[in-house]
This record gives structure tokens, C-alpha cells and sequence, in this order.
């Protein structure tokens, strides 16, 4: 998926890559997977007489797409997904037919993939707000940050085909059910495309396009329905009562499961019960590592795959090193392939679907470790700013570190500041100061009383061993009390010691 490079890791990232996280795609270790009840569907079977409209391709029956909701959920918490900001817009029935609010069944999705995770904040745009830019204008103007979703979601719902009752819809079938008035077919189209919100422009290869096929029984009540995705028809019976509805519920599940499985760049086809072999699967993987190549991505893709299965200690910063060429080596070797072979194609697709290989003892790093000593501090030493006025601090290591900061207005609330959804990145280096916000998209204004600010660093990732509270999205509220329930939840979580730094800014009276 071609996108704008960015190599300053500590930039204010627009490209897909950095969505969320810098392509993270890989299989995690005790992930869900298709054998352990991660997808969403069984056996293969045959699709059910009656088709109408597109040609079937392989099929098979689901009871409904939950399952792979709860799939997605669990990639986005093992590959540390988070800080996902989404706007989605009303979803017009251009067909005038369903009846149902596909904007509110994605929301329900969304909110399935995100239980434990959190990875995604959805806002719903609805028609009452006026419009897109100026749903952004005002977000902009108004809360303590100034911050808005990074995407945004539009699409709508449209009628493909539709066969009347009396029309042959199965001409395989016996000639006395060929003779008796055949089920009225229905099929629908589903479209969805995501763009940023910074510039209104698409996201390269982020859409999706399902198609729902509504099989009525005699008496006109819809009895079954076929969602097509990757090239396979997945067959769900449907309530009587509702059938409409429940068909057009697992359209939009499908949908939500691919189209955020794309903006990730995740394996989202194992939460529909796709393997590799799959020829579009197959197909979409070569063009993700094709697109990665030619945007420059690869090494940044490594280092963050790397670090996180413990092979690579060291920035994201889009180079390659010595320390990155031996974790690559390293890992070809668990799989079993030639350490010369460098990060091709072949590797590439291993790297996704095979088990995680031991990690090496140590992870390979260019730069030497050790407990760091933080410093925080305002540029320009003000500790009294006017009330309103913009804060801007500088945050400094004296070794390699893995950093996370809170801001505490007077009013009390806790939120991160630092990484977040402009700069993922955690790891700063010793010899680069880090400002914040520094190039980040957002602001931080002084709030009546005392703005206090922390920051917790550590010399390696901690980040999946704090409580959830605090693994939730950037600039809301942990729920926690104070700057120091912060600090003793990070030295509760983690293994090795952690550093701290903190500073208070008054507001002139």
C-alpha cells in the first residue's frame, strides 16, 4: 500500500504505516488462530440453491461472524495496537430497502474488536453535526488538546441485483422445483473506504466491498443470506423474524473485520477463517510487502515486529543497522531457513503465518543498556505560565529508553501525552532530546491552578505488562488518582527498575 514516508520516529506520523503501529502484521505468540476456535467459521460445504447474481466460489456455514470479532480483538491486544482515532459517517441505504442502520451496526463491530484492546475510539458523525469539516473545525478549537481522529469512514449500501419472485434462481434444481415459483434473490452491494483527516485524502488499498445475497423462502421472509469476502461465499441461516436484519448484521461484520484488518495491516483474513493459501490472501500479502519495499518501510516494520518478539532492541527510526541485519538472521534461523537470505518475500510470508521461534537470550542492540536518569523540564525554564498559554516541554534520557508521560490538570484528571497517536514510538535516545508536543499534532494549554506533568522510562518495553487502565487511548482519562498511583502501577508492572521524572507548572495569577 503506497504511502509518505516518515523516518523521524519521533515526527508527527501520517503514513500508514504508523496507523497503528508501524506495520504490524506478524503472528504474535498465543494469538487466537483458526484451528483454536479464532475464526469464525466451519466446515466447507456447498452454498444453498436459489443464487442469484454473483457466480458462487467456495462456501462455507457460519452462525455469525462474533467469533471473529473477538479474533481482531485479540490481534490488536498481541500486537500492541492502540491510540486508533476513527470518525465514521452515516452510512446512506442508497437501496431504500433494509431498513436498518448499518452506521450503528458498525459501531456494535468496532466495539466487539475492541473489548479488552481498546486499540479503536469510534466517534460517530452523525447528520445533525454539519458536515465533516466542520465536525473538525470544531474539534480543533475545542478540548484540552485540540486532537481529532486520525481517519474517517464513509460508504453506503446499494442494491447489485435482484430477482423477482417466479424468476428460476437454481436451474440445477428438479424439474417439478424448476416448475413451482422460485425465491425472490436480493444482493447487495456494501462499500466502505477510509481517508485522513488531515489532508481528506484515501488511504491506498483501505476499502472494502462485500456483497450480501438475501435468499427469501416461499412466503417473501428472508431464510438465508451469503456474505462474499476473499473469493468465499459464507453461508448463514437466518431467524425468520428478522432476517433482514441479522443478514444485513453480518455484511457489516465482515466488513468492519477486513476494512480495520487493512488500515492495520493485520492478518484480519484468520478471523474469517482464511489461510494463506487463499489466492487473494495470497495476492494481498505479496502486494503489502511489495508496497513496504518500495516506500522504504521494510526496516521500520522490522524493527518494531523485532523488538516486540524480543529479537531487537533499538529505535524505529526506518534504517537498517548491524543489530537489525543480525535479529533478521536470527529469525530466519528459527524458521528454519537460510540466515543469508536476508527479509524477501518468502521470509516475509513465514514471518506471518508460522509459529514465533525462542527469542535469542539477549536481543541484538547497537547501543548499550543500563537503568536511565530522566530529566523534564519546560523549554524556556517558565515554571508560571498565563492561564490558556501553550505549554512546551523537553524530555531527556541518558541512556536508551522506553517512555511514557501523564499530564494532571488541577481538576485531576490523568492522560497520556507521550506516545500517542502522532508519535508512536515510546523509545527515545540518549543523545535526542525529545519536545512535547514537539512536531505532535496537538497542544498542551495551560489549565487554571497547577498543570502537572510525569513521564516513566524504563530500559526496555513494559508497555504489555501494565494494567489495562493505563494501556488505554491517548489523551483520556486512566482513571487513576494521582501522578503517583501512575508510578507505582509501572514499578508494580515491570520487571526491571523504572526512572521518573516530573515537573509542575503554575498558572500566574
Amino acid at each position: 500500500m503506497p504511502a509518505p514516508k516518515n523516518r523521524d520516529s519521533r515526527s508527527a506520523d501520517t503514513a500508514p504505516a504508523a496507523r497503528f503501529g508501524t506495520r504490524l502484521w506478524a503472528v504474535a505468540i498465543g494469538l487466537c488462530a483458526l484451528a483454536t476456535g479464532c475464526a469464525a467459521v466451519g466446515r466447507d460445504d456447498d452454498a444453498a440453491g436459489g443464487r442469484s447474481g454473483p457466480q458462487p466460489g467456495p462456501a462455507r456455514d457460519v452462525a455469525d461472524f462474533s467469533a471473529g470479532l473477538r479474533c481482531m480483538d485479540d490481534l490488536f491486544l498481541g500486537y500492541n495496537i492502540r491510540d486508533v482515532s476513527i470518525l465514521l459517517e452515516d452510512l446512506a441505504d442508497n437501496t431504500k430497502k433494509m431498513g436498518t442502520g448499518a452506521r450503528d451496526m458498525m459501531i456494535s463491530a468496532v466495539s466487539g474488536m475492541t473489548v479488552r484492546s481498546r486499540a479503536v475510539k469510534l466517534v460517530s458523525l452523525g447528520p445533525d453535526v454539519g458536515g465533516l469539516a466542520a465536525f473538525l473545525s470544531s474539534a480543533r478549537r475545542g478540548g484540552d488538546f485540540g486532537v481529532v481522529p486520525q481517519y474517517d469512514i464513509r460508504g453506503s449500501l446499494s442494491q447489485i441485483d435482484a430477482s423477482a419472485p417466479g424468476r428460476l434462481s437454481d436451474p440445477a434444481a428438479p424439474a417439478d422445483a424448476r416448475r413451482a415459483p422460485s425465491r425472490q434473490v436480493d444482493v447487495f452491494g456494501l462499500d466502505l473506504n477510509v481517508i485522513t483527516t488531515h489532508d481528506m485524502a484515501l488511504v491506498p488499498g483501505v476499502s472494502s466491498r462485500s456483497t450480501l445475497v438475501l435468499r427469501a423462502a416461499r412466503d417473501g421472509a428472508a431464510a438465508a443470506a451469503t456474505v462474499r469476502k476473499l473469493g468465499v461465499d459464507f453461508s448463514v441461516p437466518l431467524d425468520r423474524g428478522d432476517g433482514a436484519t441479522q443478514g444485513m448484521r453480518n455484511v457489516v461484520d465482515a466488513t468492519g473485520i477486513e476494512l480495520l484488518g487493512r488500515l492495520a495491516r493485520l492478518p484480519y483474513w484468520r478471523c474469517l477463517g482464511v489461510g494463506p493459501d487463499n489466492a487473494e490472501v495470497r495476492r494481498e500479502m505479496e502486494d503489502w510487502f511489495q508496497s513496504m519495499q518500495r516506500a522504504g518501510e521494510l526496516p521500520g516494520y522490522l524493527q518494531e515486529q523485532l523488538r516486540n518478539r524480543g529479537y531487537y532492541d533499538g529505535p524505529t527510526d526506518w534504517r537498517t543497522s548491524p543489530a537489525l541485519e543480525q535479529a533478521v538472521a536470527a529469525y530466519r534461523a528459527g524458521l528454519g531457513l537460510s540466515p543469508a537470505g536476508g527479509a524477501d518475500l518468502a521470509f516475509f510470508i513465514d514471518f506471518l503465518h508460522k509459529p514465533v521461534p525462542p527469542a535469542p537470550r539477549q536481543p541484538f542492540s547497537d547501543a548499550p543498556g543500563g537503568i536511565p536518569r530522566l530529566t523534564l523540564a519546560p523549554i524556556g525554564a517558565a515554571r508560571e505560565v498565563k492561564q490558556g498559554e501553550p505549554i512546551n516541554l523537553v524530555l531527556a534520557s541518558s541512556t536508551p529508553a522506553y517512555v511514557y508521560c501523564y499530564s494532571q490538570a488541577s481538576e485531576g484528571r490523568i492522560r497520556r501525552i507521550f506516545p500517542n497517536r502522532f508519535v508512536r514510538d515510546p523509545r527515545i535516545q540518549a543523545d535526542a532530546p525529545l519536545n512535547v508536543p514537539g512536531r505532535g499534532r496537538f497542544t498542551l494549554k495551560a489549565a487554571p491552578g497547577a498543570n502537572r506533568f510525569a513521564c516513566f522510562g524504563a530500559p526496555r518495553e513494559i508497555y504489555a505488562r501494565l494494567p489495562p487502565k493505563l494501556r488505554w487511548p491517548d489523551f483520556e482519562d486512566v482513571g487513576l488518582e494521582s501522578l503517583e498511583a501512575v508510578r507505582k502501577a509501572f514499578a508494580d508492572s515491570a520487571d526491571v527498575p523504572v526512572a521518573e521524572a516530573a515537573v509542575r507548572i503554575d498558572v500566574k495569577r
